[in-house]
């Protein structure tokens, strides 16, 4: 009765935050729900990593986050340029990395010596025979410097580029495994969610307070959502343990991608769970009913995550992060209109 109460005199956002206060407090004192999705993620995790092992050859992909590498490294710049081309690409062998390499660098020199030669057409200026003789002594001098500083930086750029450059099936996996792990763990936090709610009586009294249906969807949705986005934070240091995958200056675009693919997954489980929570066999119908629906969106979360990853700007992203943000407010948007006609039946 107190929480007909407190419902009924709150504006609309007030009792968004009544109702998500009241499921943080009932998860948190019983910390069953966080408490099992974290370890079903960690074991999730630990089994993908088991599976999926370390060993098998090395494929070699250039990205921007291996470019940064290099450049912190102090390779020279005139190295750098030689790899521009290749950014992007993956080989599958070391042979046909340096294969590569050596054509990026003969097309480099081609394009230095066409350079030179426009340089030297250009020069009206007429010299003397012994000047030119001493001339061409100190360019045969300064050329054979040039050429021993650019073996050296060439055997460095090899060097550097097949270390940091390697990456193992189980790194390439990686964003996949990730949303993997979000999905299932997810759906078992969705599952009690609602079936709490049920035996505990709770949800029977909702509907009788003086609320929109949709008020209660929002805040079942949005601590849905908190509870998923909580779960990913605990266990985004393990996976980067276990897959090897580099943190260091993703956190903002990871979290974007995060919280888009979180939302739009909240949405519609949300959705589905009240729809199957009264339901016999609701655990498997539940799973049978989302992961089909959310199948586009984990496309495009996955592409996304493997795209912060490999250090490419997210902004750069736009028609992957419209498309994103379509499906979550479709999702948010028809289940916000469908909840009260599922809860009514």
């Amino acid at each position: 009765m107190e929480t007909r109460g407190v419902l009924g005199k709150q504006g609309f956002f007030s009792q968004i935050g009544v109702l998500i206060w009241k499921d943080l407090l009932i998860d948190l004192r019983r910390k069953e729900n966080l408490l099992g999705m974290f370890l079903f993620a960690l074991l999730t995790l630990l089994i993908f990593n088991f599976a999926v092992g370390g060993g098998g050859d090395l494929r070699y992909r250039i990205t921007p986050r291996v470019m940064k590498i290099l450049k912190d490294d102090g390779l020279p710049q005139e190295s750098l340029a030689v790899l521009k081309p290749l950014v992007g690409r993956t080989y599958a062998s070391r042979a046909d990395l340096l294969e590569a390499l050596d054509a990026a660098e003969n097309r480099s020199a081609a394009k230095k010596s066409a350079a030179k030669k426009s340089a030297a057409k250009k020069s009206t200026e007429k010299r003397s025979t012994e000047k030119r003789s001493t001339e061409k002594r100190s360019t045969a001098k300064q050329s054979a410097a040039k050429e021993a500083i650019a073996g050296a930086a060439a055997g460095a750029l090899r060097i550097a580029l097949l270390e940091h450059s390697g990456v193992t099936l189980m790194r390439e996996a990686a964003p996949g495994l990730f949303w993997v792990t979000v999905l299932l763990a997810g759906m078992l936090g969705l599952s009690k969610s609602f079936a709490q709610e049920r035996e505990q009586g709770c949800m029977d009294a909702l509907l009788l307070t003086p609320v929109e249906r949709g008020v209660i969807y929002l805040g079942k949705m949005f601590s849905n959502t908190l509870f998923l986005i909580a779960i990913q934070v605990m266990f985004l240091p393990v996976f980067s343990l276990f897959f090897g995958v580099g943190l260091r200056g993703v956190w903002l675009p990871l979290a974007v991608v995060m919280l888009g693919g979180t939302l739009g997954f909240a949405a519609l489980g949300t959705l589905l769970g009240g729809v199957t929570a009264s339901l016999k066999g609701r655990e498997v119908l539940l799973p049978v009913l989302l992961f089909p629906l959310l199948t586009p969106l984990m496309v495009v979360a996955v592409y996304l995550t493997g795209v912060v990853l490999d250090g490419v700007s997210l902004w750069e992203q736009g028609p992957w992060l419209r498309l994103m943000a379509a499906f979550d407010g479709v999702f948010l948007i028809a289940s916000f209109l469908v909840f009260e006609y599922v809860m009514e039946n």
